[in-house]
């Protein structure tokens, strides 16, 4: 393996080609078991039950949770992140299957990557830099913060492999768009084009006492009738819960944050560091923030323990409620296991999104905790981290009509005003259109009783007017010819259209003066269609299992 290949090339060319090349980065992944595709009591049979397919190959739940390792790793050595950030995990864990998918999409367009390459990504880590060249120093700092836990030879060089294969085959696929000069100067034209132009808006408000007065007992019911879903009684869960707060380990935290772990911190967090006044931009010397990266590096030890022993607790409370005969068993259980570690157990009681009562972070795992298996996994915030108990719950339900008549009623209004809207809209833009030249900005003033008629400042694609419908009025401005009515386009309360009154386009020298920075933006958005068109043509090669997602 490459990273066992340096190790050796040390003996041969002594010190530096170890300090810049040879990197063994032990990570602590303990406690990383995000419920979903990486829990650990995944639903449908274990590790390796599959959760999907891609061109025809399954993936299992092991296959996700290796990613996601993998991914959490390549990403925080990549942007000098915290790997052990539960922001971090909780994104790799997201985009596990995404990443196979990729991979296997490389791996049929040949994409591979050297020993080399992954030797130059290591030594150029910014979390190893110093003044611009390597830092022995903070590399041991480094390495010493996270031995405890540890990720072995392989698992780094493959994630960094993996990482740079998946870089290689987004650079492949920009690397195939054309730019012509004449796109260049059609996009410069639609984005830097100056506009003039009246807008007029029609929202249900200005229509709301018409939609009432046309509206019966039995339109109302018969709305609830085919809108049924849009009325249930949400989710509700009875839980308790066990809480591992980050403060009750800082003592212990404390005894591994050292001086060399403080300053690798700064070196490579300066910018948390710098001050801009009067214009001049100063870097607070360390020994002025030391007791500050020192609570800081305390908390974020903390919290990694407190994730270890949360994962410890989730294990042992899984194992003895799994054996019990009765729900008041499992709570027994619960509560004996929690009390064996000195920690006391919240009866929440009922919760629901309509009364949440818990941190968001806890009420966004329990539609993923199974009835057969109540314990989650440890869900890291903040501050704590919780194992909770699914005590019970009660499925969404369909609400009776009486308990939602009132909702129902104004649903149902605005709804009808929204097409009036629509409707006055469409005949508005009509009437405009067929009105003479001279006389389309009086018409158009006209319709101040039932629209908001607008006349935005001088405006470009790329600074459109203020306000929900700037970038509409900004799109319709780019289709639409001086002195013509554009298209109607619905928007979120009722439709719109616009007035062209003038546009004023780039010069030649204008264009020129912008003409890089042009370049550069067309080619970005060319390039994020050609991601798209990739993205599709791979999304019809894959399989989720709804069962992926947990119960």
């Amino acid at each position: 393996m490459v990273i066992r290949k340096m190790n050796s090339m040390f003996s041969k060319h002594g010190r530096w080609m170890f300090a810049v090349i040879t990197v063994v980065i032990i990570i602590s992944f303990v406690g990383f078991f995000t419920p979903g595709f990486t829990s650990l009591f995944a639903p449908g049979g274990g590790a390796y039950t599959p959760v999907g397919e891609v061109f025809g190959e399954k993936v299992t739940y092991e296959d996700i949770r290796i990613q996601s390792r993998l991914d959490a790793i390549f990403i925080g050595l990549s942007r000098n992140m915290d790997i052990n950030n539960p922001q971090l995990l909780e994104y790799a864990s997201k985009m596990a299957f995404a990443g196979i998918a990729q991979l296997k999409a490389a791996k049929k367009r040949g994409i591979v990557v050297s020993d080399k390459e992954i030797a130059d990504f290591l030594a150029a880590l910014p979390r190893f830099q110093k003044d611009g060249v390597f830092s022995m120093d903070n590399y041991k700092a480094f390495i010493k913060e996270l031995a405890d836990n540890g990720i072995d030879d392989e698992m780094l060089e493959k994630s960094v492999r993996t990482g740079l294969i998946r870089e290689k085959l987004s650079a492949q696929l920009r690397g195939q768009v054309l730019i012509t000069p004449d796109e260049i100067r059609l996009y410069c034209n639609d984005i830097n084009g100056k506009y003039s132009v009246i807008a007029a808006n029609f929202t249900a408000d200005k229509f709301e006492k018409k939609a009432l007065t046309s509206l019966s007992a039995e339109d109302v019911e018969n709305y609830f009738k085919a809108n049924r879903s849009k009325y249930m009684v949400p989710e509700q869960y009875k839980i308790r819960l066990v809480e591992f707060q980050y403060t009750d380990f800082i003592k212990d935290a404390a005894k591994k944050v050292d001086d060399a772990q403080i300053e690798a911190y700064y070196n490579a967090n300066k910018q948390e560091f710098t001050v801009t006044a009067d214009g001049k931009t100063t870097v607070t010397p360390l020994k002025d923030v030391k007791a500050k990266i020192s609570a800081k590096l305390n908390m974020r030890n903390a919290g990694a323990i407190a994730r270890k022993q949360a994962l410890v607790f989730a294990h042992e409370a899984y194992r003895r409620v799994s054996n019990a005969a009765s729900p008041e068993k499992i709570v027994a259980e619960f509560i004996e296991e929690a009390s064996k570690n000195n920690k006391d157990v919240k009866n929440i009681g009922m919760v629901s999104i309509d009364k949440p009562s818990v941190e968001p972070e806890i009420f966004a795992q329990l539609p993923k905790i199974s009835r057969n298996i109540p314990i989650s996994n440890p869900i890291p915030g903040q501050n704590a981290t919780w194992v909770v108990l699914l005590e019970d719950k009660i499925d969404a339900a369909q609400a009776e009509f009486d308990a939602v008549k009132d909702k129902v009623k104004k649903d149902l209004v605005h709804s009808k005003a929204i097409a009036l809207a629509r409707d006055a809209a469409k005949e508005a833009a009509g009437f405009v259109s067929e009105a003479k030249e001279a006389d389309k900005v009086a018409a158009l003033d006209r319709l101040a009783k039932i629209s908001e008629i607008s006349r935005p400042e001088e405006f470009s694609v790329m600074a459109p007017p203020q306000g929900e419908n700037g970038r509409l009025i900004a799109h319709l401005a780019t289709s639409t010819e001086i002195g013509a009515v554009s298209a109607v386009e619905d928007t979120r309360s009722g439709a719109m259209f616009i007035f062209v009154l003038d546009k004023k386009l780039p010069d030649e020298k204008d264009f020129e003066k912008m003409k890089a920075q042009i370049t550069y933006f067309y080619t970005m958005m060319k390039e994020n269609a050609s991601d798209a068109n990739f993205n599709a043509w791979l999304q019809s090669n894959i399989v989720e299992y709804q069962q992926q997602r947990g119960n």
